[in-house]
C-alpha cells in the first residue's frame, strides 16, 4: 500500500482522536522504508469493543494476541503479546501525526522489532538504522549550513529567545557570567506547542538565576509567541524602559541560529547583533534519542524552508541557500519530514 492509501483506509475508519494509533509495520511505509501489507491499530477499549459490535472478526493468533480483523486491519486493545509491551498513551505520546492521523514513531517500531527478533524482525532493524543513518547525514549538512560561527564580543545585553530546550538560557548565563552582556533578557510565552506549565522567559529567567545571573540583571519578555515576536517585544521594551540596550547577543538553539539572525536583522537592524547557541555538536545535542532527533529535524526544515520564503513576505532579510543545502532538504523532505512544511504558491 501507497502512504495515501494507508491514511485514506484508516481515516475511512473515522476513529476518535485520542483512542488509536496506528502501529505494526506501518509507520515504515510512512517514512518511505518498505511497504506494509497490513494495517495493525492499538485501539482503546472502549474503540475495540465498538468494533467488535461493528462485526469485526476476533482471531486468536497466540494465547495473549487475539486481535479483530477487517479487509487489511488488525485493530489489538493491548500489545501484551511481545516482550515489548507499549501502551496506547505511551505510544500516542510520541507518534507522528500524518494528515491528523497518529502513526507510532519509527523509534517504537525499532524497539518493538527489536524485542520480537524474528528473522524479517531483524531486517527490519537494519532497514530503519539505515534510514537513520541517511536521515543524520543529510541532516548535518544543513545543521552545518545554520551555525554562524559569529565571533563574539562584549554587548549590551545577551538575549535568550525562548524554546523548549532550557540549554539555550544556560548558555545565556555562561555568557553573561563571562562578562558578555551586561544584562540577560529571556523572551517567550507559550509558542504553538506548550511545553512548559510558565511561560518560556519565566523558565529561562529561572535557569539564567540559578546559573549566576543576579535578578536585577535579569529583563523578561512573557508575551512574544514566535521569533518575529521575541524580536518585536523585546524591541518595544528596550526602547521604553532600557533605551540604552542597543547592542545584543543573540543566543537560540544551533540549529535556528540562521533563521534568528535573518529575522533580528530584518525587525531591528539599528541594533547591533551577534548570534550564539549551546556549544554542542550534533551529537551531543541530539542525545541519541531518536524521536527528539525526528522533532529537532523536522524544526530544522521548518526552518530552512522559512529562510528561503519568509523575505518575501518581509519577516527576514534575504540570505544565500547553496543548492547542496536545498537540495538535503528536498531529501529529507521526501523522507517524511515535512511536519513545519509552509505551502507555497
Amino acid at each position: 500500500m501507497t502512504k495515501q492509501e494507508i491514511i485514506s483506509k484508516v481515516k475511512e475508519l473515522n476513529l476518535p482522536k485520542g483512542e488509536y494509533v496506528v502501529f505494526g509495520s506501518a509507520p515504515m511505509a510512512m517514512a518511505g522504508i518498505r511497504e506494509a501489507g497490513d494495517i495493525d491499530l492499538l485501539v482503546s477499549p472502549e474503540v475495540f469493543e465498538s468494533l467488535r459490535k461493528a462485526e469485526w472478526k476476533q482471531i486468536e493468533k497466540s494465547v495473549n494476541d487475539k486481535p479483530l480483523t477487517y479487509d487489511c486491519f488488525e485493530a489489538h486493545d493491548n500489545w501484551d503479546f511481545t516482550l515489548y509491551k507499549p501502551t496506547l498513551k505511551d505510544l500516542l505520546k510520541t507518534a507522528t501525526w500524518i494528515e491528523d492521523t497518529p502513526f507510532a514513531s519509527l523509534e517504537e517500531v525499532h524497539k518493538w522489532k527489536l524485542a520480537s527478533g524474528r528473522p524479517k524482525d531483524l531486517t527490519d532493524i537494519e532497514l530503519i538504522e539505515k534510514f537513520y543513518k541517511k536521515r543524520d547525514r543529510l541532516a548535518k549538512i544543513i545543521w552545518d549550513y545554520m551555525l554562524l560561527h559569529h565571533n563574539l564580543k562584549p554587548m549590551d545585553a545577551v538575549f535568550a529567545l525562548g524554546s523548549y530546550d532550557t540549554r539555550v538560557a544556560e548558555r545565556a548565563a555562561e555568557l553573561f557570567c563571562q562578562g558578555y552582556g551586561k544584562y540577560v533578557i529571556c523572551a517567550g510565552g507559550f509558542g504553538k506547542y506548550k511545553y512548559f506549565d510558565r511561560s518560556e522567559a519565566e523558565v529561562f529567567g529561572e535557569v539564567v538565576v540559578k546559573n549566576g545571573v543576579p535578578k536585577n540583571k535579569l529583563i523578561l519578555e512573557p508575551k512574544s509567541t514566535n521569533t518575529g515576536e521575541n524580536v518585536l517585544f523585546v524591541k518595544k521594551l528596550a526602547q521604553g524602559k532600557y533605551p540604552k540596550l542597543k547592542s545584543f547577543i543573540l543566543v537560540q538553539k544551533p540549529y535556528m541560529e540562521r533563521r534568528t539572525y535573518a529575522t533580528f536583522k530584518k525587525q531591528w537592524p539599528e541594533a547591533e547583533c551577534l548570534v550564539t547557541s549551546p556549544q554542542l555538536s550534533y551529537e551531543e545535542f541530539m542525545r541519541s534519542d531518536h524521536v527528539f532527533i525526528d522533532r529537532a529535524v523536522n524544526n530544522m526544515l521548518g526552518d530552512l524552508q522559512r529562510i528561503k520564503e519568509y523575505p518575501k513576505l518581509g519577516f527576514q532579510i534575504p540570505q544565500e541557500i547553496p543548492p547542496e543545502i536545498w537540495n538535503a532538504w528536498e531529501k529529507l523532505t521526501e523522507m517524511g519530514y515535512n511536519k513545519f512544511y509552509l505551502k507555497t504558491d
